[in-house]
């Protein structure tokens, strides 16, 4: 068996290098812990925000429909603007009309071949019933669509906003 003997000078310079580079792995990881804690502050602050945007376009006009008139570009696109700190935000929404072509006064009745040629029902909650006992709960901020399958001549119970779509025979009493 062979022994080998390190000098004393050898031993030191060996602990002093291993000393010097585990103080430079703790120094620089401080560091980068430092530029971690800031660089996530920064991605809070731009993520908060966006989401300060998104609830005050929320708050402000959630449905584009009820955007007033006179804010109208054209007939059916309106520009919404929210400023958040500095910075100023523009948005343009589609109002969505039920009816195509212009909407119909107070009649009662209107008279049409298809029903595509008044309303556009692509987007519209349709609810079907057979009498006017089944007719939904609705005011005049949430109309309803009501389509009838069956001949109506009864008494209207409560209080109806909407449309109601039917070709049968129609007479509301009351």
């Amino acid at each position: 068996m062979t022994q080998y003997k390190l000098n004393g000078s050898t031993l030191i310079f060996s602990l002093i290098t291993i000393s010097f580079v585990l103080t430079i792995i703790l120094v620089t990881k401080e560091k980068f812990i430092q530029s971690e804690i800031k660089t996530q502050h920064y991605q809070r602050h731009y993520l908060s925000g966006k989401l300060s945007i998104l609830e005050k376009t929320r708050s402000k006009n959630g449905n584009c429909n009820l955007i007033k008139p006179e804010k109208l570009i054209l007939d059916r696109i309106a520009e919404v603007k929210i400023e958040a700190e500095e910075q100023k935000y523009s948005f343009y929404c589609i109002k969505n009309s039920l009816f195509v072509g212009k909407k119909p006064t107070k009649e009662k009745y209107i008279h049409f071949r298809q029903l595509s040629d008044a309303l556009d029902i692509s987007h519209a909650d349709i609810i079907e019933i057979e009498h006017l006992n089944e007719l939904p709960k609705s005011s005049e901020q949430d109309p309803k669509i009501v389509l009838v399958k069956h001949d109506i001549d009864e008494t209207l119970s409560q209080d109806f906003y909407g449309i109601i779509i039917t070709n049968h025979y129609f007479d509301i009493k009351g």
